[in-house]
């Protein structure tokens, strides 16, 4: 077994995991009174969780260094954090409330997702300029809690992942 297929075996099974949560947590969240703005960052989360994985595969190397591999392990484990924070293990009376009371947390994981990420294209000698965006994004969102501030960083992220990631996965 390569390198590349023990972190790709890895990285499949951190995927499925935060996959089975979002999945579990849309279905809680619709079936009651639906937050729509806690239903987009589980859509921006599955997008991501997507993309990332298409990345990776994307850039298969079978002589992965070890700051590659704590770079991808970090990305992983902080997307998996900002997933966690988004999905709790209890059903919520009051999302709202919850998104609230977590939303600092979830930027800041979430930023640090992006973060660890731009260091492994780093790392791969890929262009990471588009990957400041995401950042500043959640930088905006944990400092601001205005409702409509929370709003506009969600359609920015959906609009960042149409057009930046959008162009990445059709060039491939």
């Amino acid at each position: 077994m390569s390198q590349f297929e023990f972190t790709l075996t890895l990285f499949s099974i951190l995927i499925a995991v935060i996959f089975g949560r979002l999945v579990s947590t849309l279905s809680s969240i619709t079936s009651r009174t639906a937050d729509y703005q806690h239903v987009g960052w589980l859509f921006v989360l599955l997008l991501n969780l997507l993309l990332s994985y298409w990345l990776f595969w994307e850039s298969r190397n079978d002589a992965t260094t070890f700051a590659e591999y704590v770079a991808l392990l970090t990305t992983g484990g902080l997307l998996i954090y900002a997933v966690c924070l988004l999905t709790p293990s209890a059903v919520q009376d009051d999302w709202h409330g919850y998104f609230d009371g977590v939303r600092a947390r979830f930027y800041m994981g979430y930023g640090g997702h992006f973060a660890s990420d731009t260091l492994f294209e780093f790392l791969l000698h890929r262009d990471v300029s588009a990957n400041w965006i995401p950042i500043g994004l959640c930088i905006f969102g944990a400092l601001v809690p205005d409702k409509r501030a929370q709003w506009l960083t969600l359609s920015l992220f959906l609009l960042t992942f149409t057009l930046v990631y959008g162009r990445l996965i059709m060039q491939s």
